[in-house]
Parts: structure tokens; C-alpha cells; sequence
């Protein structure tokens, strides 16, 4: 009973943090556009719409997979974001609904700033468009410890002045 018990203790989620590519770009536009409470701007885009977004040199985008104790869950999470050389600028910051409340979106806010920092950026800004749906994502904003609220939901994290933690209990498996 007592080895049964550790190993439950012991289970961690694994995310597979996977850059936009031709087979998973189906998924990406379909969760950018079905996705409405963790979606922080709700942008809506046809699949041609948003290849030439990312087209651009500037513009990054990933998708996010999830597999714990219940299974494979497959891409429940979006990632995008604009850089420049003062700035990361969040486009899509999404989160499927059945994730959500799992520590899949301090991951997100966790691989965002490792993305600034490896870029030497110093400020992230992430500004969400209310919603009558997304109050979800929105309530999670305003309590995070790292985000600085400068106006009505809109954040900055300023890469120098804070450290953001993986969270212990996810381990991450990136695609080379």
C-alpha cells in the first residue's frame, strides 16, 4: 500500500513543448479559434491568415501537449509571441479548458520568460481583451505574482527583476 501510495506522489505531467510546424498547425488555428474562457486575446484566424503571421521573422509560435496519470491529451495549449528588440509581446496565450487549473499556464508564463531571457529581452507585455467568456484567464492575470499590472489587463514582467520557476511537479520535453 505504502509503494503504491509514493508512486502517486511521485507521477509527473509531462509537456511537450513543440514549435509550430506543418503538422501541427491544423490544431494551433483550430484551438485559437474554438478556445474562449483561457484565451487571452481571442484572436481569430483562418489557417492562411495565420501562416503568413508566422511567416514573419519577428513572429514565434508553439504548441503545447499534455500526457499525465489519465493519458495523452494531446495539443491543449498555444503559445505565440512577437519580438523585438525591446520587447516579447504575447499574441496567443490559450489554454484548452480541460488543462486549465493544472499549472500548465505557470508553465506557459515559465517558458515565456526562459524565451525573453534567451533573447535578451528585458520586459514582457501581455495585454488580454475581456471577453464575455475568458473571465478564467483573466482572474489568473490579475493574481500571478510576476505579472506587474500597468492598466486594465494589460501585464509586464521585467525580465531582470524577477526569477520564474518550472514548476516542480511538470517536467518538459521539447522537440529538437
Amino acid at each position: 500500500m505504502i509503494g503504491k501510495f509514493l508512486l502517486v506522489l511521485h507521477f509527473s505531467t509531462e509537456v511537450n513543448i513543440s514549435q509550430l510546424n506543418s503538422k501541427n498547425i491544423k490544431r494551433y488555428v483550430q484551438l485559437l479559434n474554438k478556445t474562449n474562457q483561457f484565451n487571452i486575446r481571442t484572436r481569430r484566424m483562418t489557417t492562411p491568415e495565420f501562416e503568413s503571421w508566422i511567416s514573419s521573422s519577428e513572429n514565434n509560435a508553439s504548441t503545447i501537449r499534455l500526457k499525465d496519470k489519465f493519458g495523452d491529451l494531446g495539443i491543449i495549449g498555444l503559445l505565440s509571441y512577437k519580438l523585438s528588440d525591446k520587447e516579447l509581446f504575447i499574441e496567443d496565450f490559450v489554454l484548452s479548458c480541460r488543462a486549465a487549473g493544472r499549472g500548465i499556464e505557470d508553465l506557459m508564463i515559465y517558458q515565456i520568460f526562459e524565451n525573453a531571457k534567451s533573447n535578451n529581452i528585458n520586459q514582457i507585455v501581455i495585454e488580454a481583451i475581456k471577453t464575455e467568456k475568458n473571465f478564467p484567464i483573466l482572474d489568473y492575470l490579475s493574481k500571478n505574482p510576476y505579472l506587474e499590472n500597468i492598466g486594465i489587463n494589460k501585464y509586464i514582467i521585467k525580465t531582470r527583476e524577477v526569477n520564474i520557476n518550472m514548476p516542480k511537479y511538470i517536467s518538459i520535453i521539447k522537440d529538437i
